[in-house]
């Protein structure tokens, strides 16, 4: 019998937030097909250089959903609050850890 992989979304919750892994970067094909899929806001962490993203606001006045909102590729420690159904969050993101070197397969410096 094969085995399904689960849904990235589940109808229901308010946001979604991934942690970039150190190696493939998926944000761009994330960022595209999410609206469609009618996720609302999405935070993106990104350990390896200390950033994130965050995009909300689906619109569709192009013909294919996209998120209207992006604020990107900000700064660890940049103030942040993710707006859901659920009400205002503010995180802190100044003291998230990043990446070594060794995590993403890169030579020491």
């Amino acid at each position: 019998m094969a085995r399904r992989r689960a849904s990235p979304w589940k109808p229901g919750h308010p946001a979604r937030v991934e942690v970039t892994g150190a190696g493939h970067d998926e944000r761009q094909d994330k960022s595209r097909d999410y609206p469609a899929m009618g996720i609302p806001p999405y935070l993106i962490l990104d350990p390896r250089d200390g950033t994130w993203t965050y995009q909300w606001g689906i619109d569709t006045s192009g013909g294919r959903p996209v998120y209207g909102n992006r604020l990107q590729r900000q700064p660890y420690g940049t103030p942040l609050a993710v707006t859901t159904e659920l009400g205002t969050w503010k995180l802190d993101t100044s003291g998230l850890p990043l990446y070594s070197r060794k995590d993403m397969m890169l030579p020491p410096e």
